[in-house]
């Protein structure tokens, strides 16, 4: 097992990724002594957060700060990276699926502009990225082909709340940030435009009903951004635990969740997508969550996280930037 210079205990990550070895049929040749430590900073790019020495003994260093900040989900992508070079002699490989995720999860060094190095290591992607950890001719899989329009029109719900009429948008929406930001409601916009430079402008609602069957949240937004790293976004969801979807000024789309470490997923935006209004639409199905940007499929997921008797919907917008809402209407 591994040899620590450090009091955290690594070992679950080795037999998780022996065991993703012997499933696939990889002869796994582990070194005698493979000591892993925690730094303080790693030599090179800001960006680095772990390295392979491939020496005797065979060394793999991590960023103290990155690690203990880091969710296991974070922690295991960084280890099997790190096992990858070590343990597979993989190298770098910056290759995008068509769906604009990365295709693996040796993604590293020089990134191509505007790309980040976040991997959705979960749901059914998870499989996806080990089957091609141990082999780099792995098959496209079917979730970074598909392509899905928005259909409404055969969706069966029964009921409608349009969140943009005046007594929505003068009663219900919160604003609680005027120090900083100013909300701006009349009969048809909501705009929210943020002056502060290092804090975020929310607006939220409470939706009184069950989340456990289907539902869609459609929104037509017009918004002006910064040059801040942060953008605007959508969430919903149950109060404690809030998926998103927001449009960033340099990564384009960005998916998480804000109980999470770092975003699902990045994926820029197409060329023909870069206009400052959008209709952005989240689907929920029993079993999923379907994200659409003007009428396309732009990413999906597995949903498991909206059992709860009320939804929140609302809004944030970075420093520095302007949100008008022209319409949001909830279907379920």
């Amino acid at each position: 097992m591994f040899t620590y210079d450090t009091p955290d205990k690594l070992d679950r990550y080795l037999l998780e990724f022996k065991s993703a070895a012997k499933e696939r049929g990889y002869n796994l040749n582990i070194p005698n002594h493979l000591k892993v430590k925690l730094v303080d900073k790693l030599e090179g790019r800001n960006t680095i957060r772990g390295e392979c020495i491939n020496d005797i003994p065979m060394i793999i260093r991590l960023e103290k700060d990155y690690w203990m900040q880091a969710d296991s989900t974070q922690r295991k992508i960084l280890l099997f990276h790190e096992f990858g070079h070590c343990l597979l002699k993989r190298k770098h490989t910056n290759e995008i699926l068509p769906n604009g995720e990365w295709k693996s999860i040796m993604r590293g060094g020089s990134l191509p502009e505007n790309r980040s190095y976040v991997v959705n290591f979960r749901g059914f992607r998870k499989q996806y990225y080990l089957d091609e950890l141990f082999n780099k001719s792995t098959p496209i899989p079917d979730w970074a082909l598909r392509k899905q329009k928005l259909n409404l029109v055969s969706r069966k719900l029964d009921e409608t709340i349009k969140l943009n009429d005046f007594e929505h948008l003068s009663d219900s929406w919160s604003a609680n940030d005027t120090a900083f930001a100013d909300y701006n409601k009349d009969n048809s916009n909501f705009t929210i435009q943020n002056y502060s430079d290092n804090e975020i402008a929310v607006t939220a609602i409470k939706i009184p009903f069950k989340t456990d069957g289907s539902f869609v949240i459609d929104s037509k937004l017009h918004f002006s951004l910064s040059e801040a790293k942060e953008g605007v976004g959508l969430f919903f969801g149950k109060r404690v635990s809030l998926e998103y979807m927001a449009i960033t000024p340099k990564m384009g789309l960005k998916f998480g969740n804000f109980n999470e470490f770092r975003p699902y997923a990045t994926i820029p935006i197409n060329n023909s997508q870069s206009q400052k209004s959008y209709r952005i639409t989240l689907q929920k199905d029993p079993d999923e969550l379907l994200y659409f940007l003007n009428d396309e499929l732009v990413y999906h997921k597995s949903a498991n996280l909206f059992l709860s008797d009320s939804l929140y919907v609302g809004f944030y917008v970075a420093p520095s930037n302007i949100l008008k809402i022209n319409n949001i209407v909830i279907y379920w």
